[in-house]
């Protein structure tokens, strides 16, 4: 699909009319707060409708300029993704950025039924404004209105192309969570059918991943608009039944994302049965430093521990990149022999790290206590033999670690291949 048919509807606009198009993306973002703003306090001084309504117009015009900033992260976010090495993987993503860019503009469709929705609910017929629950949002917000025909309309009509840039955004937002839900779901499908050396790059797992959080924010955002519609509790409950489903979408496409090997069938199996591995590092004196680990593998991140006291800590403080090298050999036969290296830097765990990687550091534990069992009862019952800084104790004696790849090298019958990370 061209580039140029690859833009929404508000991209299309904000590129296109002056003087918003004349500023790079976030200015003209920030301008369009600025003139919403200003538009909004004149008029509710004009109308004499006091701080509060000016607030809750506030609020408003802060959530509509929030979705603006994130829906102007997606769509580069989405057009940057690079297709992965699968035929069936890329026919998929190009298929999601297909519908999700459609140029029928199926992605209005969600706003335009909430907008429709919301104008029935409150604008039409007086007998429609008030909720089933007897209360009138509008005289709430306005204090009733009756100022004068012409001026009861602008007022409406203010409201109404607010309420339409809340609408068109809400129903993005909706759009994109229900594509990424769909896109995961037939990726993490696609990805137990893989053989050899098919594979998801890494970093196309993180972009799709920091799409499903963008999208989550637009749920969160919606959480600004509670107090401006609270006093009717049907679109109060409607506000928070949008925020959970475009959360819990999200969320469950960012889970089934994290169940998607980002390493080929060959090198998942050998990175999840290997024993022992190679650390190479060095300080920043650029002095060499290799040293064999034992390892796990969680399927999405490798880790080993070391000790405080040891030589690859200091230096892995002092400069974080290093190599990790796992590796098979038939002594029989040399062209048997298979090997994988990561390149890229270490991430050490330390006490700053609990709040937020506890649930990381108990998986690795976990899994050390899986794999290594014997290892592992050793060092508990000989504990009162050993120095300190071998003991079993994590941070204070034992520090976690996880391999960061950038660049993979694999080995396989005596050809190397090199993994685009």
């Amino acid at each position: 699909m061209a580039e140029r048919e690859m833009k929404w509807i508000y991209e299309i606009i904000v590129e296109s009319i002056p003087p918003f198009s004349w500023l790079p993306r976030r200015y003209n973002v920030l301008l369009q707060l600025l003139v919403m703003e200003v538009i909004g306090i004149l008029v509710g001084v004009y109308y004499n409708l006091g701080l509060r309504v000016i607030f809750y117009g506030t609020l408003a015009v802060s959530a509509v300029i929030l979705w603006s900033l994130v829906l102007l992260e997606i769509a580069p976010t989405i057009r940057k993704f690079r297709f992965s090495l699968s035929e069936d993987e890329n026919r998929l993503i190009g298929q999601y950025k297909g519908v999700l860019f459609h140029p029928h503009r199926y992605g209005s469709i969600p706003g335009i039924i909430i907008f429709l929705s919301i104008m029935v609910y409150l604008f039409p017929f007086r007998g429609l404004a008030s909720s089933p629950y007897g209360y009138d949002l509008l005289s709430d917000w306005f204090g009733g209105l009756g100022y004068s025909p012409e001026e009861d309309f602008i007022l409406l009509v203010l409201v109404g192309g607010l309420f339409w840039d809340i609408s068109y955004r809400m129903g993005l937002g909706i759009y994109v969570s229900l594509l990424s839900l769909w896109r995961s779901v037939k990726l993490e499908r696609l990805s137990r059918e893989r053989e050899r050396l098919e594979y998801t790059p890494y970093t196309e797992v993180s972009y799709l991943k920091r799409l499903d959080l963008y999208t989550l924010s637009i749920g969160l955002i919606a959480l600004l608009l509670a107090p401006v519609v609270h006093p009717n509790r049907l679109l109060f409950y409607a506000f928070l039944g949008y925020t959970t489903f475009v959360v819990l979408a999200s969320l469950l496409s960012i889970r089934l994302l994290s169940a998607v090997p980002w390493l080929p069938p060959d090198i998942y199996e050998l990175v999840e049965n290997g024993k022992f591995a190679y650390l190479g590092c060095s300080n920043t004196r650029m002095e060499p430093h290799v040293t064999s680990v034992i390892y796990v593998f969680s399927g999405r991140s490798i880790y080993f521990v070391t000790s405080v006291a040891s030589k690859k800590l200091k230096n892995l403080r002092e400069n974080p990149k290093m190599a990790f090298l796992i590796d098979v050999r038939d002594p029989e036969d040399i062209f048997k022999n298979k090997a994988v290296l990561f390149q890229g830097e270490a991430k050490i765990y330390g006490l700053k790290d609990l709040p937020l990687g506890f649930l990381r550091m108990h998986e690795a534990r976990r899994l050390f206590f899986r794999k290594y069992p014997e290892y592992v009862k050793m060092y508990s019952d000989k504990k009162a033999e050993l120095p300190r800084a071998w003991q079993m104790t994590p941070i204070i004696s034992r520090i976690l670690i996880e391999v960061k790849p950038k660049d993979i090298l694999y080995w396989r019958t005596a050809k190397q291949i090199r993994l685009p990370m």
